[in-house]
């Protein structure tokens, strides 16, 4: 059964990282930001947002069972070292790679775990920065619009009030 679980939670890094790769891949800005309107069309986010609890939720657990794990490993070390000079040389020589294999196995699941929930949490950042960056797109290129001049039809003049955009350095949103 462990071995299901590990090798599922193995599964969704690697998918998390195939999305994460995608997500970052250089591509031209006008593709990115139509996608990105696109897609939030059809509020995938807000689709998504249960099935991506119970995701985080089992993740979690798994997290915690090899947390769990790995502490009851520990205290069977710890026992042991005192039992260690009623066995034979080659048996506490097994014994130790046996339990050093299980050590290895029950880290390399908190890992794999750890990695996973935070991926999750960079992806749905990532997600989010996109979407604020084709908005942010779109109305600058509907100010631009609005600021163009007006071309009179009859006379053919431009229209006198010509309006600039002020572009304004961002604010950091931590308060120093």
């Amino acid at each position: 059964m462990r071995s299901l679980i590990w090798t599922s939670v193995y599964m969704i890094l690697v998918a998390e990282i195939a999305l994460t790769a995608l997500l970052v891949i250089p591509v031209p800005r006008a593709w990115r930001n139509a996608v990105c309107l696109e897609v939030s069309k059809f509020n995938v986010k807000h689709r998504l947002k249960l099935p991506l609890a119970f995701l985080v939720f089992g993740i979690s657990l798994a997290f915690l069972d090899a947390l769990n794990y790995l502490l009851y490993l520990w205290d069977v070390e710890e026992e042991d070292v005192r039992f260690r000079a009623y066995r034979s040389v080659d048996d506490a020589h097994v014994v130790r790679h046996l339990d050093k294999e299980r050590v290895y196995k029950t880290q390399r699941n908190l890992y794999l775990s750890g990695f996973a929930v935070t991926l999750l949490f960079v992806i749905g950042r990532l997600t989010d920065l996109m979407q604020e960056h084709a908005d942010l797109e779109k109305e600058l290129e509907k100010k631009r619009r609005a600021s163009l001049p007006a071309v009179d039809a009859s006379t053919g003049d431009e229209s006198k009030g010509k309006t600039e955009i002020e572009m304004k350095p961002m604010q950091s949103k931590k308060n120093e």
